[in-house]
């Protein structure tokens, strides 16, 4: 560790202090209550990042805490050698066939395990915490701490006696460096420094205005009598000199606001504090103020948690406050994905790239896994991954014998590229990763007597048939019998994949033999099903029960996140019912923000915004983090003994805003789809579809609405209005760069 003293007062204006609330109010997401979650602080602290480099500034008046993590920094896995137990498919589909599907359940695990096989799941390590404890004479008041949304620049401000106290912090995009200031307006400030021990993290501490530092021992800083205090930390070398605040400041601002892109959302920000909107959640519904500000939040986070170059946001992005977090990998049978869905609409395709490139490193260990698991050719992709496993894990059914992950992901690939129009990066790895999933299935999928395709072993996440259920059934995270057959979201995703495929042969030269057997296939697959409830089954058999009491909602794939499924079809109330019968005891936080994206695509704007409030009741907290499982016993969520940070939530609530207000797919765009009453007026910048780019505006009380589309292409789009225009529909013919105003 290191550090420096600077005893001379800076040359120009101090910053000014106090006046945090004229200048950030409107742009931050900001509290007058402290951090509160007992012994783990960091849950609701202030996140700040650079896509590489992260911290948590906790505001605590006392002692400080921050947190400083790298996306590089891992712990943990082992994988080993994968045993080869493909033999066991057709043991499993005779079992299946014979109605002995408990056996069948566990039948690969079991042969895994037997062989020796028992992975361990790599976790981010716990970041580095740097503790500053304060001499304080007097009580706090006037407190507030936030982070400035489009500064990247947490503060936290209060009074304490007769000095003012002030703290700023931010992660630099410029130099890669954490920088902490303290300063006491009217006062000093006096205290210690405990440092983490090592040297991974490169800690250098300046007093500029005046005061003391001395070291005591290793690890541990005190200052007395300074009015300011500037902590710079960095993975790597520090440069002596002192830095200046605001000069990195200014540096860093215009490469964070790039970095997030110009989309915009206004749907009327007042500028108040978390607490109180949560309040006003608890008390009734959702303020609009909160939708905007969960918009603009989940984006500030993903663009501060990943970067090109980087790795994927996983499920705590970058901010695991403890070793060993629970879910902190990339879990792909539905967390990722749920991560990723805001990304294209909200002009963040750069940072797809990063989660294009993490899957496609991995392709040698898919293939092996594909011929090891189930003797077949192409990839298959576990659901749990990190930098260091690539290989299946954790060995238990649910995980093992789930086939969708990389069909699911192709799909994220595939409108990676209906965005872009990226023919390299499709041509160099999304049509592989695509080719090779479709290889996987071609083996993989088997056809009745009747020659109508087949999808055994099948599990659907993670839920198991009501008939395969206990009757006292009390685990909801228990995975009772999940390995079942037919279900109808590998269904769904098989169609989805080969129907792009077949597209995609359109723009590349592909085996002619292979589109032609992929349109076989797509041919002889049987439709989906609706159950005794008038809902569309999630298994594809009247063998096989709807179990409601639980948090994924797979089956309603076709629907969302796929667009099979449309206003036209008959299948469209079905859809419709199966989300209604979903049960409230069995959801989790991120249910709420999948279900919310549901009935938006349904049309149902109520509905959508009623996910979201639950949400708000249930699974946030003050800083905006989103949780798996409301932990106060309400009612609004399943019950379980922890409540694990899941930012899938948040970036979940950021699509499900975007999918109330815009729906488009190749040559079809539909303003306000979903646009619940409180959404009464606001207003679109920037926001992407295949075609281009498009804003609007609209005002319900006023009765008006504007828009402007910019074709990145040469299109035509039909247009879809909301009802209340009386406008209907109309067809849009473009050439490339050319603007049409409505």
């Amino acid at each position: 560790m290191e550090n420096s003293i600077n005893a001379g007062r800076r040359q120009g204006a101090p910053h000014a202090m106090g006046n945090w609330e004229e200048s950030m109010k409107a742009s931050a997401v900001w509290t007058h209550a402290p951090a509160s979650w007992p012994g783990e602080l960091w849950r609701e602290s202030l996140p700040l990042g650079n896509g590489c480099t992260a911290a948590l500034l906790c505001g605590s008046a006392g002692c400080e805490h921050l947190w400083i993590q790298r996306f590089d920094r891992w712990e943990g896995g082992e994988e080993g050698e994968l045993p080869d137990v493909h033999d066991t498919l057709g043991e499993a589909r005779a079992l299946i066939a014979q109605g002995q599907c408990a056996r069948a359940n566990g039948l690969l695990a079991g042969a895994l395990a037997a062989r020796g096989y028992a992975p361990r799941l790599a976790t981010p390590m716990a970041p580095l915490e740097i503790r500053i404890r304060m001499e304080t004479s007097a009580p706090f008041s006037q407190y507030a701490r936030g982070v400035d949304l489009d500064t990247g620049e947490a503060f936290v401000t209060f009074t304490q006696g007769e000095a003012r106290v002030e703290r700023r912090c931010f992660v630099s995009r410029a130099e890669d460096l954490v920088l902490l200031r303290m300063r006491a307006e009217g006062g000093t400030l006096s205290g210690r420094i405990d440092l983490p021990e090592g040297e991974e993290l490169r800690i250098r501490v300046f007093l500029p205005a005046g005061g003391l530092l001395r070291a005591e021992g290793a690890c541990c800083w005190c200052f007395e009598a300074a009015e300011e205090l500037l902590l710079v930390a960095k993975f790597g070398e520090i440069p002596p000199e002192a830095p200046r605040y605001e000069e990195l400041l200014a540096q860093h601002i215009p490469l964070h606001r790039m970095a997030m892109g110009n989309a915009q959302l206004t749907l009327g920000n007042e500028g108040r504090a978390t607490d109180d909107l949560l309040a006003e959640a608890a008390r009734d519904a959702a303020p609009v103020e909160l939708a905007e500000k969960l918009w603009r939040f989940g984006r500030y986070l993903f663009a501060s948690g990943t970067a090109e170059g980087g790795y994927p946001f996983a499920l705590y992005g970058l901010w695991n406050g403890v070793a060993h977090a629970p879910w902190a990998q990339n879990v792909a049978n539905e967390n990722v994905q749920m991560i990723y869905w805001h990304a294209l609409a909200g002009g963040f395709e750069a940072l797809l790239r990063p989660l294009i490139d993490y899957y496609y490193r991995k392709m040698d260990a898919f293939r092996e896994a594909a011929r090891k698991l189930f003797g077949c050719r192409g990839i298959f992709v576990s659901v749990y991954t990190t930098p260091e496993n690539s290989l299946p894990a954790p060995n238990v059914p649910v995980i093992v014998n789930y086939t969708g992950a990389a069909g699911w992901l192709c799909r994220h690939f595939y409108a990676y590229y209906q965005y872009t129009g990226d023919r390299a990066l499709m041509q160099e790895k999304i049509l592989p990763f695509m080719l090779e999933t479709a290889a996987f299935y071609e083996d993989y999928l088997t056809r009745d007597a009747r020659g109508r395709i087949q999808i055994v072993p099948s599990v659907s996440p993670e839920n198991t048939p009501a008939n395969f259920m206990p009757a006292d059934f009390q685990e909801h995270m228990g995975h009772q019998n999940p390995v079942v057959w037919n279900s109808t979201m590998d269904f769904a995703i098989v169609r989805e994949l080969l129907t792009h495929l077949v597209e995609a042969s359109r723009d590349f030269v592909l085996d002619e033999a292979r589109v032609a057997a992929w349109q076989g296939i797509l041919r002889d697959m049987p439709p989906y099903m609706v159950n005794e409830d008038g809902a569309l089954r999630e298994w594809m058999d009247a063998d096989l029960k709807d179990f409601y009491l639980h948090r994924h909602l797979s089956h309603l794939y076709p629907l969302f996140p796929g667009d099979e499924i449309r206003p036209s079809d008959p299948l469209f109330e079905a859809c419709a019912r199966a989300v209604q019968l979903r049960k409230l005891d069995g959801l989790s936080g991120w249910s709420f923000s999948h279900m919310a994206a549901i009935y938006a695509r349904l049309g149902q704007a109520e509905a959508a915004i009623a996910c979201l409030d639950g949400l708000a009741k249930g699974c946030l907290l003050s800083n905006l983090f989103t949780l798996h499982n409301d932990w106060r016993d309400m009612g609004v969520t399943l019950r379980i003994s922890m409540a694990p940070v899941q930012l899938d939530a948040l970036m979940g609530a950021v699509n499900a805003i975007q999918e109330m207000l815009l729906f488009a797919v190749p040559g079809e765009i539909r303003l306000l789809p979903a646009c619940p009453l409180r959404f009464a007026q606001g207003s679109v910048e920037n926001w992407r579809v295949p075609e281009g780019i498009i804003c609007f505006a609209w005002n319900r009380a006023e009765g008006w609405l504007r828009a402007s589309f910019t074709a990145r292409t040469d299109c035509t789009i039909t247009l879809h209005l909301p009802a209340w225009t009386g406008l209907g529909a109309r067809e849009i013919c473009l050439r490339r760069n050319e603007t049409w105003n409505l």
